[in-house]
């Protein structure tokens, strides 16, 4: 019997050093694809909602406009938005066709609002956003009608079936 070789009860079986370093790599790897995902989709979910708070403050200064509200009055009764930066009315006139019936009052409404922007911390005052360049706007428009209490002239009579 050999001096130099370990008796066979002795041999131990275990990851290598290398197997190790190579399992941690990809531990890390994945570690890292789930949180770069995951700070995406808080992103996003950020700009989804902020988007739907500016349609819901645009559908509001639009029914508002419908029920007959000036467009100064509707800029001074909705509540102020941190995220809303603008909001501006147009005149727009629409005529009902066939034979130009009658003119329909309107508005084309448009709301501009923050889609990303950073936000601080009240006490310490550090910037708390998690992704996206700061300060981005986006717009949404509308176009509103007004309906008119009366029609000023009679609404002419078509025969469109002929015998």
């Amino acid at each position: 019997m050999n001096a130099h070789l370990t008796p066979p009860g002795s041999l131990r079986s275990g990851y290598t050093l290398i197997e190790t370093l190579v399992a941690g790599a990809v531990l890390f790897i994945a570690v890292s694809a789930a949180s770069s995902l995951s700070l995406s989709l808080v992103t996003q979910e950020e700009i989804s909602e902020r988007a739907a708070r500016a349609c819901n403050y645009l559908d509001n200064a639009a029914r508002l406009y419908q029920l007959g509200l000036a467009p100064t009055q509707i800029q001074g009764l909705l509540p102020p938005d941190p995220i809303v930066t603008g909001l501006t009315f147009q005149n727009r006139a629409l005529t009902v066709t066939p034979q130009a019936v009658a003119s329909l009052e309107g508005q084309t409404i448009t709301v501009t609002y923050l889609s990303t922007n950073s936000t601080s911390a009240p006490a310490t005052g550090a910037l708390s956003w998690t992704g996206g360049p700061s300060g981005r706007t986006r717009s949404e428009s509308v176009v509103a009608v007004r309906s008119p209490t009366a029609i000023p002239t009679g609404l002419p009579r078509y025969n469109f079936f002929k015998p």
